[in-house]
C-alpha cells in the first residue's frame, strides 16, 4: 500500500512537472521557508516562558531545553532581553506571513498556467488526431474531460501542493523536535506512523471512488449529448421518459461515489483530534514512566509536535481531497497519451509544399480504403479538372462520402496514389489544402452567434469584410432574408439555427464557404432534406457557381446533378459507370433505373 502511495505521489508530481518544469521546485522551496520561520517564531516563546515560570532574567536561564535558543541569539551579538526576543519573534512571523503570501499567490499562478497548458494540449491533441480515430472515440468522455475533469484537476492541483506545503511543515517541526528531545520525538513519530495505517485505507477507497466517478461522469456526458441531440425523436416517439430513467440511474451512481468520498472525508476529519490526543498521551506516559523523562523536556518538544500533528492532519485532509480527483488525472493522462498516439500521420514537414491554388487537376489512381479491417473503397481512379463539376451517386453504403473524405484528406488511403496537380498529396501541408475547401453538408453547422459571424467565422467587423459579406450572401441567395431581419447581419441565431428554415441554413452555409476564398466546393447531400422548391433554389446557386469553383456533389436526388460535367456511379466501393447525365441514361441500366424510380416517386 505504501508502494502505491509513493507511486501515486511521484506519478502526479511528474505530471505537474511535465507542464511546469523547475517552477515547481521554487514553490516547494518557498514552503520550507514558511515552516522554518514559523518554527523559529514559536521557539522564541520558550525563553519568555522560562521567565514567566521562574521569574528569572533571560541571561540567567540555565535550563537545557531553553538554553539552545539563548545561545542562538547570542551568536548574532544581539542583547538577550525580553524586548529583543519579542522583536525577533515578530520578525520571524512577519517573514512567515510574507512567504505564506508568496506561496499562495505563486501557487495560484502555477495552477492557472498548468490548467492553461492542459487545455491547450487537449485542443492541440484534438486538432491533430486523425479523423478515423476521432469518429471511433467516445465523444462523451472527451467532452467530460475538456470541461468537468479539467475543473476537478484544477482543484486537485491546489490540494496536491497544499499537501506538499503541510508535508514540509511536518518535516521542519519533526527535525526541531528530534534535535531538542530525540527520545521523546522518536516515540511520537513511531506512534504517529502506525496511526497513518487508518488514513492509508481511507486514501485507498477514496482513490477507487474517484476513478468510478470519472468513468460514470464520462458515460453521463455521452448520455446527455444523446439526450439533447435526439430530443425530437425521443419526444415524438414517447421514449423520452425511458431515456430519462437511464440518465437518472447514472446520476444515482455518481451520487453514490461522491457520497462515499464524503463519508471517507468525514471519517478522516472526525478521527484526527482523537488520534492526535491519544498519540500525545501515550507518548507522555512512555516518556515519563518508561524513560523517566522530565515534564519540562516533554513540554518543549510537545509544542513542536502539536504543530507537527496539526500539519499532519491538514496534510491528510488535503491529500485525501486530492485523491478524490486522482481518477480525473489518470483519465486526462490516458486521453492525452491516446491523442498523441493517434495523431494524424500527415503532419507538415519543412520539405512539404504549401497549397496555394489548384492549377490543373485532382487525380486519384487505383486508390483503396480500409477502415477497421473492412474494405470501403477499391481500385478507384478519378481525375477532376479545375473548375469542373463532378457528381457522385450510388446507394447508401456505396462509398460516396468515404471518397470525398479521401479527397479532403480526412481519410488516409490504404493503397494507390493521390496527386494535386504534379504534387503527391503526402507532400502537401494538409491544413493549407483544407483551407481552400468549402463543405456544405446536409446538416449545415450554425453557431450561436450573429449572422455576420456565422458567415465570416468571426472576422473583424470593418468595411472590407462587410462588403465581402454582402457579396457572398447575394451569391448564395440569402440576402433577402438577411436584409428583412430587424438587426440585419447582426441578428443572433440560436443553437443549430433553430430559428432558420432548412433552406436558409443551407444558403447561409454556402455563403460561409464562398466567403473563405475557396478553390473546391463540396456539397454532401446538401439538398436531400429540402422541399422541391428550396431544392431548386439551391440547385440554381450551384449552377451559378459552375466554372468559378471545382465542384463535387454527393447526390441523392438525380435532379440536382443533371448539369454536372461528370457523374460517377458507385456500388460496393467501386466505380461501376461514369459519364454525363445523358450518357449514363443510355449506357447505365442501374442509373436509368434510379432516374425512373425517382420520377415515379415524384409523380
Amino acid at each position: 500500500m505504501i508502494r502505491k502511495f509513493k507511486f501515486q505521489v511521484f506519478s502526479s508530481f511528474n505530471f505537474f512537472y511535465d507542464k511546469l518544469g523547475l517552477k515547481i521546485w521554487l514553490l516547494l522551496i518557498s514552503n520550507f521557508f514558511v515552516g522554518i520561520f514559523d518554527c523559529f517564531g514559536i521557539a522564541m516563546f520558550f525563553p519568555l516562558l522560562s521567565i514567566a515560570s521562574e521569574a528569572k532574567s533571560i541571561s540567567e536561564i540555565d535550563s537545557d531545553e531553553f538554553l539552545f535558543f539563548v545561545e542562538t541569539i547570542n551568536k548574532f551579538n544581539i542583547d538577550v532581553s525580553v524586548i529583543n526576543v519579542l522583536l525577533i519573534m515578530i520578525i520571524f512571523f512577519i517573514l512567515k506571513g510574507i512567504f505564506t503570501y508568496i506561496v499562495w499567490s505563486y501557487r495560484v499562478f502555477l495552477q492557472q498556467k498548468f490548467i492553461r497548458e492542459i487545455r491547450f494540449d487537449f485542443i492541440e491533441g484534438i486538432n491533430s488526431i486523425s479523423y478515423d480515430k476521432f469518429i471511433s472515440s467516445d465523444t462523451g468522455n472527451l467532452q467530460n474531460t475538456m470541461t468537468s475533469e479539467i475543473e476537478r484537476i484544477s482543484t486537485g492541483f491546489t490540494d496536491f501542493f497544499k499537501s506538499a506545503q503541510f508535508a514540509s511543515l511536518v518535516f521542519v517541526y519533526a527535525v526541531a523536535s528530534l534535535y531538542l528531545d530525540f527520545q521523546f520525538a522518536l516515540v511520537v513519530i513511531s506512534l504517529g506512523f502506525f496511526s497513518q495505517i487508518v488514513y492509508l485505507f481511507i486514501f485507498k477507497y477514496t482513490k477507487g471512488a474517484s476513478r468510478k466517478i470519472t468513468v460514470d461522469s464520462g458515460y453521463y456526458q455521452g448520455l446527455v449529448l444523446q439526450y439533447l441531440s435526439n430530443f425530437k425523436y425521443l419526444k415524438a416517439t414517447g421514449v423520452l421518459l425511458k431515456f430519462s430513467e437511464k440518465l437518472k440511474k447514472n446520476i444515482f451512481k455518481i451520487e453514490k461515489s461522491r457520497r462515499k468520498i464524503g463519508n471517507l472525508s468525514a471519517i478522516a476529519t472526525a478521527t484526527k483530534e482523537p488520534l492526535m490526543v491519544i498519540i500525545i498521551a501515550i507518548s507522555m506516559v512512555i516518556q515519563l514512566i518508561v524513560f523517566k523523562g522530565s515534564i519540562e523536556s516533554i513540554i518543549v518538544s510537545l509544542v513542536f509536535f502539536y504543530r507537527a500533528l496539526g500539519a499532519v492532519t491538514l496534510l491528510q485532509n488535503s491529500y485525501n481531497r486530492y485523491l478524490s480527483i486522482v481518477g480525473s488525472i489518470e483519465n486526462m493522462i490516458a486521453i492525452l497519451d491516446e491523442l498523441i498516439f493517434n495523431h494524424n500521420s500527415k503532419l507538415p514537414f519543412s520539405k512539404n509544399k504549401k497549397f496555394k491554388k489548384l492549377e490543373d487537376s485532382i487525380e486519384l489512381s487505383n486508390i483503396s480504403l480500409s477502415l477497421n479491417n473492412k474494405k470501403i473503397l477499391n481500385n478507384i481512379s478519378l481525375k477532376i479538372k479545375k473548375n469542373n463539376s463532378i457528381a457522385i451517386v450510388g446507394e447508401s453504403g456505396s462509398g460516396k462520402t468515404s471518397l470525398v473524405n479521401i479527397i479532403t484528406g480526412l481519410h488516409e488511403i490504404s493503397g494507390g496514389s493521390y496527386f494535386i496537380d504534379d504534387y503527391n498529396f503526402n507532400d502537401i501541408i494538409l491544413s493549407t489544402f483544407q483551407n481552400k475547401i468549402g463543405y456544405v453538408s446536409q446538416e449545415a453547422p450554425i453557431f450561436t452567434d450573429s449572422i455576420f459571424n456565422n458567415v465570416t467565422l468571426w472576422d473583424k467587423y470593418n468595411k472590407n469584410n462587410i462588403d465581402k459579406f454582402k457579396n457572398v450572401i447575394k451569391l448564395a441567395s440569402i440576402h433577402h432574408f438577411v436584409n428583412s431581419q430587424p438587426n440585419k447581419e447582426k441578428t443572433e441565431l440560436t443553437s443549430n439555427g433553430t430559428n432558420l428554415s432548412g433552406g436558409q441554413r443551407q444558403r447561409l452555409s454556402i455563403a460561409r464557404e464562398l466567403y473563405k476564398n475557396i478553390e473546391i466546393l463540396i456539397f454532401d447531400e446538401a439538398t436531400s432534406a429540402l422541399d422541391s422548391e428550396t431544392e431548386k433554389i439551391i440547385q440554381k446557386n450551384i449552377d451559378n457557381l459552375k466554372g468559378s469553383y471545382t465542384i463535387i456533389v454527393i447526390a441523392h436526388r438525380i435532379s440536382t446533378i443533371k448539369n454536372s460535367d461528370l457523374i460517377l456511379e458507385l456500388k460496393n466501393g467501386e466505380i461501376i459507370s461514369r459519364g454525363t447525365y445523358s450518357n449514363l441514361l443510355i449506357n447505365s441500366p442501374t442509373f436509368k433505373k434510379m432516374v425512373k424510380l425517382q420520377k415515379a416517386d415524384i409523380s
